[in-house]
């Protein structure tokens, strides 16, 4: 299945950023997911998050791709999660 999520970063006033994204899953152990990013003040998209999670059975893998859409700041990050049994 598919799920939406939407995180606000400030409850106290307006955010000035807006999360959003889904995530699909792909088999039973791969699933990838998109998060964009976006400034509430300009309405630009700032970022958007490419990730591939994939379940290593005691770990769970995350590779992200982030397209920094006006800086050329892009970046490849992997992160190794170990699950508690």
């Amino acid at each position: 299945g598919s799920e939406m999520c939407i995180r606000d970063s400030d409850t106290t006033e307006l955010p000035k950023e807006l999360i959003y994204g889904g995530s699909y899953k792909l088999t039973r152990l791969d699933d990838l997911s998109v998060s964009v990013k976006t400034n509430m003040m300009s309405g630009d998209i700032d970022s958007v998050y490419y990730t591939w999670h994939r379940d290593l059975h005691s770990f769970d893998m995350y590779l992200t791709y982030k397209d920094a859409h006006r800086s050329n700041n892009d970046q490849w990050k992997i992160k190794f999660v170990g699950k508690d049994f």
